[in-house]
């Protein structure tokens, strides 16, 4: 739901802001706000619960609109809902003003602005006890605690037009070839370095010039007492006979 309709609100953020309104409509009822204390508890009732649905009518979009505002200006939202606490409450208290002769005739009628203040004074603390309230038990987003695995260091060797699925390492006098599923490409570096720049992605040095990534094996054949793996590319890399026993404990044969 976006635009208006955050401001207004649907049928769940209505039916949430009612029950708010009735359960500080029972709290007023007993305290007896605006100097209806002395008048019986059934007419007390009648009328706070009258106040508080008027009053949740008009404060909970106003403030949901000033959080919306504020949040446009770069706003803390505890000041964006007081200043929005602040204006609602000048309507909710012209309400009250002319309701209460009726409700409480033959009674003086308390001042505009001393009842303005009088309503600021408890929408302030039960507004922002509720907006505390909701926004404390808004459900967090979970955080996968497992790190996400480093960036091999040879990826940045690499020409950008090779991706960075690498599939395998060959050892060519001084240079090392790097194979990906794009192509390959030479690095003039130690094949040793070349190695162990390859941190993160799993893999065996199957020869003494190549190593080859996991995830790149396709198939294996055994020939004699070496063995022969061919990669997703179609390439095919040539197993030591001293390599087979650890290419077997990893599974590729």
């Amino acid at each position: 739901m976006g635009g208006w309709g955050e401001v207004v609100g649907g049928p769940r953020v209505w039916a949430r802001d009612l029950s708010v309104a009735v359960f500080i409509g029972l709290t007023l009822a007993f305290v007896g706000p605006f100097g209806s204390y002395d008048r019986p508890l059934e007419a007390r009732l009648l009328t706070c619960l009258g106040y508080g649905l008027a009053g949740s009518a008009v404060f909970w979009p106003s403030v949901r609109l000033g959080l919306r505002l504020g949040a446009r200006a770069g706003l803390p939202d505890a000041f964006a809902a007081v200043v929005a606490l602040a204006a609602a409450s000048a309507p909710v208290a012209l309400v009250v003003w002319l309701v209460s002769p009726l409700v409480n005739p033959g009674r003086h009628s308390t001042g505009a602005m001393t009842l303005y203040f009088s309503v600021l004074a408890l929408a302030l603390p039960l507004g922002l006890a509720v907006l505390f309230v909701a926004r404390w038990a808004e459900p967090r987003p979970t955080v996968d605690a497992t790190p996400e695995p480093a960036r091999p260091r040879l990826l940045g060797r690499l020409a950008g037009r090779l991706g960075e699925d690498v599939i395998a390492l060959q050892a060519e006098d001084h240079y090392v070839r790097v194979h990906t599923t794009l192509g390959s490409d030479l690095l003039l570096m130690r094949f040793a370095d070349a190695v162990a720049e390859a941190d993160g992605i799993e893999g065996l040095r199957v020869h003494r010039s190549w190593w080859v990534a996991k995830a790149a094996v396709m198939s294996a054949r055994a020939e004699g007492r070496r063995a022969v793996l061919t990669l997703k590319t179609g390439l095919a890399v040539p197993v030591t006979r001293e390599s087979v026993p650890e290419v077997r404990r990893a599974g590729w044969l």
